[in-house]
C-alpha cells in the first residue's frame, strides 16, 4: 500500500514538469510567429491548440504529451483550411486583370495575411500592399459598380450625333436659292428723262393720250437718245434693206420716243423712226444693253404672198423696193459693231397642234405678236385674232375682241423667254382718263385669266 502511494506521488511530482513545458512551447511558437510579416494572425491560432492537447495528455504518457505539446504549433498553422479561403477570391478578379499579384507566391505566409486583412479591423500592415489593396475592393461591391459606370460613356456619345444629323438638314438649303429678279427703278415724274434730253413733252390731257402710230401713247419728241441712234446707223447694211447714208440723216431728225422703267442704271427706252422701231433693255451697265429692233429686214421683192406673214413695207432707199418687217435682238460689241444675238435670245414662235391649226384656217384667225405693250413693260404677247363674229373663239379666249392666247415673250434680264401667264406689273394697262374704269381701254376691256393680280404698273393719267 505504502509503495503505492509513494508512486502515485512520484508519478504526479514526474508529471508536473510535463504540465510546465506547455506553456514554454506555446511561447516558443509564439514567438516564431512573430517573426513573420503578420504577426497578428497567430493569435488566432492560439485558441485551438489547448484542446487537442490536453485530450492527447489523458491519453498518453507523460513523456508524449510533452513531445506532443511541443510540436502542436507547427501543425496548427494548419494552412490546409486557409488556402481554400485564399483561392476562393481568385475566380471574381478576371474583371480586373491588373489586380493579380505576383508577389503573393513568393512569401510563404502570405495567404494567411491576405485572408487575415479582412477580419482584422486595423489594417496597417496591408496599406502599403497596393496590389492586395486592390483586390479587396475589387471582390467587394465596386466590382458590380464597375460595369455599370463602363455603360454611361457609350450612351452618352450615342445621342451626339444624333443632333449633328438633325442639324444638317436645315444647314443644307438645301436647294440653292432661285435668282432673284433684278427690281424695277421706277421714272422721274413728269417725264424729266426724256425733257433732260432736249424733247418736247405733251402737257395737256389730249397729248398725253394721243397714240403715235400703233406703238406709243403720251411720247416726246425730240433728237434720239444717242445710243439708240448710234444703234441705227451702225447696223450693217447686209442686215438692213436701208442704206447708212440714209439712216444716217433720218437720226438727225426729229422723233418719237418715251422712256420705260427698267433695271438698268439709265431708264430703258422705246423709239420709232418712220417704218424702223428700236427698245432698249438695260443691264447693270451699258456694256450689257440689248436691243430689240424691229425693221424692213427681209427683202420682199419677186417673193410670193403669204398669208400668214404682214404685208411688206415699201422703202425710201436702197436697191430693194419692199421688204417685210422683222424683229431682231441686238447687243453692241466693245468695236461698237452691233452683233445679231436673236437666234440665243429669242424663242421661236409657240408651237400650234395641227388640229389647233385647223380650226383657225377654218375660222379666218391670223397670228400676230403684240408688241404694244413694250412701252410700258417687259412683254410681248403672241395670240390669234378672229374676224367678228358673235361665237366663242375657242378655250383660251381673252378680251372682248374674238382673241385666242397662245404665249407671252417675257424679258428676264438676259434673254426673252415664252411663259403662259404674267403679272398686272409685266402687262400694265393703257393710260385712261382721270374718272375713267382702270383697264377700260380697248387694249385691255373683257377678261383675261392668263394676267395674274399682282402690283399694278400707274397706268392712269392725271389731268394737267
Amino acid at each position: 500500500m505504502r509503495n503505492t502511494f509513494l508512486r502515485s506521488q512520484a508519478a504526479q511530482r514526474g508529471r508536473a514538469p510535463a504540465l510546465w513545458l506547455l506553456p514554454l512551447g506555446l511561447a516558443a511558437a509564439m514567438a516564431h510567429a512573430q517573426q513573420a510579416p503578420d504577426a497578428p494572425a497567430a493569435p488566432a491560432v492560439e485558441e485551438p491548440v489547448p484542446a487537442p492537447v490536453v485530450a492527447a495528455a489523458d491519453a498518453q504518457t507523460p513523456a508524449n504529451a510533452a513531445t506532443d505539446a511541443v510540436a502542436a504549433p507547427a501543425p496548427v498553422a494548419a494552412a490546409e483550411p486557409v488556402p481554400a479561403l485564399v483561392a476562393a477570391p481568385v475566380p471574381s478578379m478576371p474583371p480586373a486583370p491588373e489586380p493579380a499579384p505576383q508577389p503573393q507566391p513568393a512569401t510563404g505566409v502570405a495567404p494567411e495575411a491576405v485572408s487575415a486583412e479582412p477580419a482584422s479591423a486595423p489594417a496597417p500592415a496591408a496599406a502599403p500592399m497596393a496590389p492586395p489593396a486592390d483586390v479587396a475592393s475589387t471582390n467587394a461591391a465596386p466590382v458590380a459598380t464597375a460595369p455599370v459606370a463602363a455603360p454611361p460613356p457609350a450612351p452618352a456619345q450615342v445621342p451626339a450625333p444624333a443632333p449633328a444629323v438633325a442639324q444638317a438638314p436645315d444647314t443644307a438649303p438645301a436647294s440653292a436659292p432661285a435668282p432673284i429678279a433684278p427690281p424695277i427703278i421706277p421714272l422721274a415724274p413728269d417725264q424729266a428723262a426724256e425733257r433732260q434730253l432736249g424733247a418736247r413733252c405733251p402737257v395737256d390731257l389730249a397729248g398725253r393720250l394721243a397714240p403715235q402710230g400703233d406703238l406709243m401713247i403720251g411720247a416726246c419728241q425730240g433728237a434720239l437718245p444717242p445710243h439708240l441712234s448710234a444703234l441705227l446707223v451702225a447696223l450693217p447694211e447686209q442686215d438692213i434693206h436701208l442704206p447708212r447714208s440714209w439712216r444716217e440723216r433720218e437720226v438727225r431728225q426729229k422723233a418719237w420716243f418715251k422712256a420705260v422703267a427698267g433695271v438698268g442704271q439709265r431708264p430703258d427706252f422705246i423709239a420709232r423712226l418712220g417704218d424702223i422701231w428700236v427698245r432698249s433693255f438695260e443691264g447693270a451697265d451699258a456694256s450689257t444693253t440689248t436691243y430689240l429692233v424691229s425693221a424692213p429686214f427681209d427683202c420682199a421683192d419677186g417673193a410670193l404672198p403669204n398669208e400668214n406673214t404682214a404685208e411688206p413695207v415699201r422703202l425710201a432707199a436702197g436697191s430693194c423696193g419692199q421688204a417685210y418687217v422683222r424683229q431682231r435682238v441686238y447687243q453692241v460689241g466693245s468695236d461698237g459693231v452691233p452683233q445679231n444675238i436673236t437666234a440665243m435670245a429669242m424663242p421661236a414662235a409657240p408651237s400650234i397642234a395641227e388640229a389647233d391649226r385647223a380650226r383657225h384656217r377654218t375660222r379666218e384667225g391670223r397670228i400676230s405678236l403684240d408688241h404694244s405693250k413694250l412701252q410700258y413693260g417687259p412683254a410681248m404677247r403672241w395670240f390669234v385674232q378672229y374676224p367678228e363674229s358673235p361665237q366663242k373663239t375657242g378655250p383660251h379666249s381673252f378680251s372682248d375682241w374674238n382673241r385666242e392666247h397662245l404665249a407671252f415673250v417675257v424679258w428676264n434680264g438676259t434673254r426673252f423667254e415664252l411663259r403662259d401667264t404674267v403679272t398686272r406689273a409685266q402687262w400694265p394697262c393703257d393710260p385712261v382718263a382721270p374718272g375713267d374704269k382702270a383697264c377700260g381701254g380697248f387694249p385691255d376691256s373683257g377678261p383675261d385669266a392668263y394676267v395674274l393680280a399682282g402690283p399694278a404698273a400707274h397706268s392712269a393719267v392725271s389731268s394737267p
